[in-house]
């Protein structure tokens, strides 16, 4: 987790990430936002919900943080892996 921070307008974050892009294993590796101190968090990306299998650090991925412009705001990973 980021600590709390005030997102400018316009905002966004890039990120490389070794991942594979549409997993239908039950498992999610998330970027999420929130708005108050962590109580609830938003799911702004999901690696089970791109296309395209593994990405080994080959391209950035891009998170839009325009919709939180002015607001205080503290970003996750969070990674939810379920084995089977």
């Amino acid at each position: 987790m980021t600590p709390s921070f005030n997102c400018p307008p316009d905002a966004y974050m890039t990120f490389d990430s070794y991942v594979f892009l549409g997993s239908t294993n039950n498992d999610h590796y998330y970027v999420k936002a929130s708005t108050d101190a962590g109580n609830t968090w938003t799911v702004l990306w999901d690696a089970s919900a791109q296309t395209g299998g593994w990405n080994y650090y080959s391209s950035p991925f891009t998170v839009d943080l325009s919709a939180y412009g002015g607001l205080g705001l503290i970003l996750a990973f969070n990674a939810v892996d379920r084995l089977q």
